[in-house]
């Protein structure tokens, strides 16, 4: 029996890292908020609706479709005018699970370096926020509705298919 394997993404498995760790939920904004920051990764998917985001003093328009990126040093707050709302999944996790779906250093580095980008919104084709929106979804009903509590995969599947198609 070999002794020794190679390393696997599952090596930074580590608790202080919290990388099964992952909130997500779906809400309708009527009103503007006030700038903030969180100490995790977060990605917004835009469902409906119209307002603009302010990331680090620098005010984008958003519409359907559009993922947002923000790390934890992007304090940032929606705009949203009087009479409008806009749907959104709000997804929040740990940068251990990052590393957790990182199958080696290079795709590592690649999602971080992306994630770090002057513009952190991608304007999403509509096959891939279709798949998206349909496992945020599926994301969301399991972690209200099943009685397990095992997720890892769920969560790995999920951020795995965020980096690929951002």
């Amino acid at each position: 029996m070999v002794n020794h394997f190679p390393y696997i993404s599952s090596d930074y498995l580590s608790e202080a890292f919290k990388p099964t760790e992952l909130a997500i939920r779906q809400i309708t904004m009527a009103q503007s908020e006030r700038a903030h920051y969180r100490n995790e990764i977060e990605f917004i998917l835009i469902i409906k609706g119209q307002a603009s985001i302010e990331i680090n003093q620098l005010q984008f328009d958003l519409q359907p479709g559009n993922l947002i990126q923000l790390m934890p040093y992007h304090v940032h707050r929606f705009i949203i005018e009087q009479g409008q709302s806009l749907a959104i999944i709000q997804i929040r996790f740990s940068i251990g699970l990052l590393l957790l779906t990182s199958t080696n250093r290079q795709t590592y580095l690649k999602s971080i370096k992306e994630l770090d980008t002057n513009v952190p919104i991608i304007k999403l084709p509509h096959h891939a926020f279709s798949q998206l929106r349909v496992l945020c979804q599926e994301v969301i009903y399991e972690k209200q509705e099943a009685a397990a509590t095992n997720f890892e995969a769920l969560h790995i599947s999920l951020i795995s298919f965020i980096n690929v198609v951002s």
